[in-house]
């Protein structure tokens, strides 16, 4: 019987942070994953080369770790991410995203309830800085 608890998911989220409202981006980003009903989880944050220090932010979040690099872009970034995992299932986060406490356990279970697919996609919503939805959602 599939037991969703019982796999780890890796959280990568590639992270070039320039001013203080990225590393506040990143701080929510973290406090929504904090908020998951899949509790069996790593985040793995890749600092691409930021100007600024994301460590503190980083050791605020009890199951994230940071793996640095040059700057070379978000891909580059998610591949180390990956180097970096240990889970039997991946989710791909930016730093500026927000991922409803559901997210880990619905995939789970879709993919369990799916097994032809190797992958799964949610629903999103694009917000302003405000909080409001975006005029092209």
């Amino acid at each position: 019987m599939y037991m969703a608890a019982d796999h780890l998911v890796s959280i990568v989220i590639p992270c070039f942070a320039r001013t203080a409202a990225d590393i506040e981006l990143l701080n929510e980003t973290l406090r929504s994953v904090s908020q998951q009903s899949h509790q069996n989880y790593e985040v793995i944050v890749v600092d691409d080369g930021s100007p600024l220090e994301i460590a503190p932010v980083i050791e605020r979040h009890p199951r994230a770790m940071i793996v640095r690099r040059a700057n070379g872009g978000s891909a580059l970034a998610r591949n180390a991410g990956i180097a970096a995992s240990r889970g039997s299932f991946m989710v791909f986060l930016d730093a500026d995203d927000h991922l409803l406490p559901c997210a880990l356990e619905t995939g789970l279970r879709y993919l369990a309830e799916h097994t032809d697919c190797g992958w799964t996609v949610g629903p999103r919503e694009e917000i302003t800085y405000a909080g409001a939805p975006v005029p092209w959602s």
